[in-house]
């Protein structure tokens, strides 16, 4: 897993998903290690990312 600096995994979603907090933003995004690839799901402020 690439390690970010408070990367946590994000509990709910069909594949793993990690979340990134950047100010009052989130990097919502996943992990394709067999092609490795990084994926950026959504970014967003923090009351509309998870929604």
């Amino acid at each position: 897993m690439p390690i970010i600096p408070d990367t946590k995994v994000i509990h709910g979603f069909k594949e793993k998903m990690y979340r990134v907090r950047v100010g009052d933003y989130r990097i919502l995004y996943a992990v394709d290690y067999q092609d490795a690839k990084l994926d950026i799901v959504k970014i967003d402020k923090r009351d509309s990312v998870y929604l």
